[in-house]
């Protein structure tokens, strides 16, 4: 194997065209591999992933798929701060590799959560309002307007369109010399029912304790604008699990008919009846402690109880005991029982014997 080192350069150091300073393109990708043993292990697969320079406000395909792929906002916000880390140090290493600049490692900074939540609504807008955007990009730019449109001159406007690199619908208002964040006096204009807005609302939600739709609104009106936020709110709380659970109703029992023998008026105690056994009850003999077992007989319409015991839970005791119950109330009509083994063999065995 150490002669065919050299002919796997592509396994050690790369494709070619990772190490070319000329920009990417789609014919630098192959779909297939001309060498046959790493063809045998590796399957190709890519994705074109468009990009688009800063001043642009179409469609980027490539992060539109990033807002689907999450299912929590925290998530999502993880995601957009490693992709700006990885754009700065790549930026650091192709420009700036001579100054000490060290790229950022560790835990998440506020900053920089701020920044991904800014990216993330910037690819919000973009995907759901891009023709609004291009609007107000004509309106404000510094060529000739449009003959069919009028030019923004307000310097405030201006402030409320433009954010960063990318412009960015704000809500306007006159609060402009009231002291307040630029993100509560100025929210940022959100779809109602985007993927990534939905993610927003639930994360709201869960971190103010699953609370009500006015409550959630009023958090979310703190930073952003959303559309149609009452019904977007409503949806989103519909679907949380954990309010599913705590608001269902409890389950309400159906309730069967009584039996015959419960409504027979007119007859005496214990003509209807039923047995079971309790205990175990430990009753003491002289020096020694022995088991012992109750016997309950109840009348099915009167609820009166007649008690015995019986020395053990075999079939015998059980007659003796059904015996000495029948000596005191008279032999009942029906007698009902669960389907313990010796209230089976008593059956069985008092049937013999009527039989014989």
């Amino acid at each position: 194997m150490p002669d065919k080192c050299h002919k796997a350069d592509c396994w050690f150091k790369g494709p070619p065209f990772l190490r070319s300073k000329e920009p990417l393109g789609k014919s630098h990708i192959s779909e297939t591999i001309e060498d046959s043993e790493i063809c045998s292990e590796v399957k190709v697969n890519y994705n074109e992933i468009s990009y688009n320079d800063k001043n642009s406000t179409t469609q980027q395909p490539g992060l539109m798929l990033l807002l689907e792929r999450y299912s929590k906002f925290e998530r999502l916000i993880s995601s957009v701060i490693w992709l700006q880390r990885f754009k700065t140090y790549t930026y650091m290493i192709g420009k700036l590799l001579h100054r000490s600049d060290s790229p950022v490692t560790g835990c998440f900074t506020v900053a920089e959560r701020e920044n991904a939540t800014i990216d993330i609504v910037k690819l919000i807008q973009t995907d759901s309002l891009s023709a609004d955007l291009c609007y107000f990009k004509d309106m404000m730019s510094s060529g000739p307007p449009p003959s069919d449109r009028k030019r923004l001159k307000s310097p405030f406007a201006k402030e409320l369109l433009q954010c960063n690199r990318y412009v960015v619908c704000r809500v306007g208002g006159r609060l402009r010399q009231f002291e307040l964040q630029p993100d509560h006096r100025n929210p940022a204009i959100l779809p109602p029912y985007h993927h990534a807005t939905k993610l927003l609302i639930d994360t709201v939600h869960c971190e103010h304790g699953h609370c009500g739709s006015n409550q959630v609104q009023a958090y979310l009106l703190q930073k952003y604008w959303i559309l149609h936020l009452q019904s977007a709110v409503a949806k989103v709380l519909r679907e949380c699990m954990p309010c599913k659970i705590r608001s269902a109703r409890p389950g309400k029992q159906w309730m069967s008919d009584m039996p015959a023998v419960r409504l027979c008026a007119g007859n005496r105690p214990f003509f209807h009846s039923f047995v079971d056994y309790f205990g175990l009850i430990k009753v003491k003999l002289g020096r020694s402690e022995r088991k012992r077992y109750g016997v309950i007989f109840t009348c099915l319409s009167t609820r009166a109880i007649h008690l015995e015991v019986a020395e053990s839970l075999d079939t015998s005791a059980f007659l003796q005991a059904f015996f000495r119950f029948v000596s005191r109330r008279a032999r009942p009509a029906h007698m009902y029982s669960d389907n313990g083994t010796n209230f089976i063999a008593g059956s069985k065995a008092l049937k013999d014997e009527i039989t014989n």
